[in-house]
């Protein structure tokens, strides 16, 4: 009621009430979407953010454990991304068939491996592949057929 006053002194309390209904569904919904945001998009994210941080570390500081561990870490955390980003895009368009889905999370994740490489680029002792981005991608479309 407070509201009525404040907002328009003239308007009728039925309406004033219609609107503040209104105002309030909005809000939820606002926050509705924001919480799917988070559920879904920020784990993307924060995953991207995490292989940038990692892509930044010098190539001399890079433990050695197993031969061939490059290409499996490669593959492993672009398969984790691709999850990730099929998860998100499956919450938002859920009426999207399963071959357009992978479509789509392939070419994101294989564009972030681009950049990727890119980036390391300008990191001493790291320097860009595109067999790289051949691994990234295989992780991605591996995952992507795999994520239902």
């Amino acid at each position: 009621m407070l509201l009525t006053i404040v907002r328009n002194p003239r308007t009728p309390p039925v309406r004033a009430a219609k609107t503040d209904a209104r105002d309030a569904r909005r809000i939820r919904m606002d926050i509705k979407q924001m919480l799917k945001f988070i559920k879904y998009w920020l784990p993307v994210i924060i995953y991207a953010i995490l292989i940038f941080c990692v892509s930044g570390v010098p190539g001399e500081e890079i433990p050695f454990y197993f031969s061939y561990q490059d290409v499996v870490a490669h593959i492993l955390e672009y398969a984790l991304l691709a999850v990730l980003v099929s998860r998100a895009l499956k919450a938002y368009y859920p009426a999207m068939k399963l071959r357009r889905r992978i479509f789509w999370t392939v070419m994101l994740v294989v564009a972030y491996a681009v950049s990727d490489e890119f980036h390391q680029g300008f990191v001493p002792h790291r320097d860009p592949s595109l067999i790289d981005v051949g691994y990234d991608s295989l992780g991605a479309l591996f995952a992507g057929i795999l994520y239902r």
